[in-house]
């Protein structure tokens, strides 16, 4: 994706905003290319900003003391609430 177009300046906004869930204001590892993927495969299925934060804050790359099994749960909520508000549409 180019660096100066606005999808790009939009996914990277997110991406900024998702540090404030990541310890010490990090990504694990220093993963953010792959939190930057994740943002924009999101954006692209139709996903809305607040979806996409309340999706990836359960990474473990951005929240690697989150329980694994709680993570999944909440994200398996946040798809199921997105399916639906697409099938509305």
């Amino acid at each position: 994706m180019n660096k100066g177009t606005p999808e790009y300046k939009h996914d990277q906004r997110l991406v900024e905003q998702l540090k404030s869930w990541a310890p010490n204001g990090e990504y694990e590892g220093g993963d953010e290319a792959h939190v930057l993927e994740a943002v924009g495969d999101l954006r692209r299925k139709g996903w809305l900003p607040d979806e996409i934060i309340m999706m990836l804050r359960n990474l473990e790359h951005v929240n690697p003391t989150l329980p694994e099994n709680i993570a999944l749960a909440r994200m398996l909520d946040v798809r199921k609430k997105v399916t639906s508000r697409q099938e509305k549409a």
